[in-house]
């Protein structure tokens, strides 16, 4: 980036001024993140299927998320899906849970509407 905004946002973290702060996860959020380990756990999107936003399935179809999620399972194996999600945004955040023989790291992202359904799941795979 460049330029006086640019600039001046530098200056102010050298001197310590821009301090990064926590933000609570939200009741939504938490709710779609327990959706998420579900649809971990169960192998298949259709499992959350009340907390899907309308676009979710838009590109990637549930029988391309069952096959995901099968092969990311075969890599990593069962996760524990407890783990605590970070709020990145009101209505987003991001987990590492561990599994049997790796990490799954992950994203996820609701549809800001009133019931806040998961709009973006990312899940990868991470080795310990």
């Amino acid at each position: 980036g460049s330029g006086p905004a640019w600039d001046a946002a530098v200056a102010l973290k050298q001197a310590g001024a821009l301090i990064a702060r926590d933000l609570p996860v939200s009741a939504l959020l938490a709710d779609g993140y327990g959706a998420a380990g579900r649809i971990y756990a169960g192998g298949n999107v259709g499992v959350a299927q009340d907390h899907l936003a309308m676009n979710m399935l838009m590109d990637s179809d549930m029988d391309s998320w069952t096959k995901r999620l099968s092969a990311l399972k075969a890599e990593v194996g069962e996760c524990a899906t407890d783990a605590p999600v970070t709020a990145t945004g009101n209505l987003a955040g991001s987990f590492t849970w561990t599994c049997e023989t790796g990490r799954v790291a992950g994203t996820i992202l609701l549809a800001p509407t009133p019931t806040a359904r998961i709009q973006e799941l990312k899940l990868v795979a991470k080795q310990p």
